[in-house]
């Protein structure tokens, strides 16, 4: 019994994940001064979850998905601390703020589309 919920298409989920490269990409080219290289950090680190859950994917797609979370549980993690920081550097630089503003604002339509589709 699968309760109405109907697994996403796989390729439609890569291409949201690389639309979601796109818009980190995007907000780690902003200027935002001093917080630039947080951004880019970010942007780097969730580049780097992504190619590993594909990259786990690929080389076991019936792995178990808490197994799966485990192992990507650390760069997941990195995300969230470099998250913090861009949050801490936005409460006093506009730029980074509006940044935020933006990624968070893009983010929130990607993910609104892939789960749109389930």
């Amino acid at each position: 019994m699968n309760f109405g919920f109907n697994p996403p298409d796989p390729d439609a989920v890569k291409e949201a994940m690389n639309r979601l490269k796109d818009v980190f990409a995007r907000a780690a080219a902003a200027d935002t001064g001093s917080a630039q290289p947080l951004f880019q950090k970010l942007s780097d680190t969730f580049n780097k979850a992504v190619d590993s859950a594909q990259d786990l994917q690929n080389q076991n797609p019936d792995m178990d998905p808490r197994q799966a979370m485990a192992q990507l549980m650390p760069t997941l993690m990195q995300v969230q601390m470099s998250m913090s920081r861009i949050q801490q550097a936005a409460r006093t630089n506009p730029a980074a703020a509006e940044a935020l503003q933006e990624l968070m604002t893009d983010m929130r339509s990607e993910m609104s589309a892939l789960l749109g589709g389930m």
